[in-house]
């Protein structure tokens, strides 16, 4: 299993922070970290479907740039990573594992009882797509269901990365998703609509990282599109 790292244009900083974290925290990563490739004219959710129908593997772990790898106790388990992918590589009604926390009342998964069903039909929230580890069809279902739903602009770097977050949960509720209240993989949320978080620079002092903030500048305001997300899902 390779972990990908998706991204867009005129990140690098972004990216470089996360491989900073992924040394820091996870040094022990059996997994080769891919970056998403393709030609970045294209549409992000284009790109990504393209890149996923290039590559031969049947399950993948998949990462954000801005959601970094962070631990607060016991690290990672690789063991963990490897009974999901076990999971998700031979149930067939299983399209993705959310690795971070997120609260749910599903049943238990009986060979994983870490973990709960949400299943079909329900709703799930805008971090469900990241950090996964997913199937290939799972993720190609889920990026051309995201292209009918909008347009070329909508498609365009980062704010292609949040609206195929965005629409794509809509399609992810017809597959079974697991979701856990014990993570296996904590991240912090580092970066939104393209600037730094303001809580990211304190974490990179405690974990004595050294990370550029002067060029990107902070986020200060609101997401209004999580915020109407959020609101439809208590519907």
């Amino acid at each position: 299993m390779k972990l990908v790292l998706w991204s867009a244009p005129d990140r690098e900083d972004i990216v470089s922070g996360y491989y900073k974290f992924q040394s820091k925290v996870w040094p022990h990563c059996p997994y080769e970290i891919v970056p998403m490739t393709g030609d970045t004219n294209r549409g992000w959710t284009k790109r990504l479907l393209e890149f996923l129908k290039g590559i031969p593997d049947e399950v993948i772990m998949f990462n954000g740039d801005d959601f970094y790898p962070v631990c607060y106790s016991g690290g990672m388990v690789n063991e963990d990573f490897a009974r999901i992918e076990e999971i998700v590589r031979t149930d067939p009604s299983v399209g993705s594992a959310i690795l971070d926390y997120n609260e749910n009342i599903g049943a238990e998964y009986k060979d994983f009882p870490r973990f709960k069903i949400f299943g079909k039909g329900r709703v799930i929230d805008h971090s469900c797509l990241a950090p996964i580890i997913a199937k290939k069809k799972f993720m190609v279902d889920v990026s051309e269901y995201v292209l009918t739903k909008i347009t070329k602009a909508q498609d365009v770097g980062w704010a292609g990365m949040y609206n195929w977050e965005l629409y794509g949960c809509q399609k992810a509720v017809e597959w079974n998703v697991l979701g856990t209240e014990q993570p296996v993989h904590y991240r912090l949320n580092a970066v939104r609509q393209n600037k730094w978080m303001p809580d990211t620079p304190g974490v990179c002092t405690r974990l004595g990282i050294d990370i550029d903030f002067a060029t990107r500048g902070f986020y200060t305001g609101i997401n209004p599109g999580v915020d109407t997300w959020e609101k439809a899902s208590k519907k």
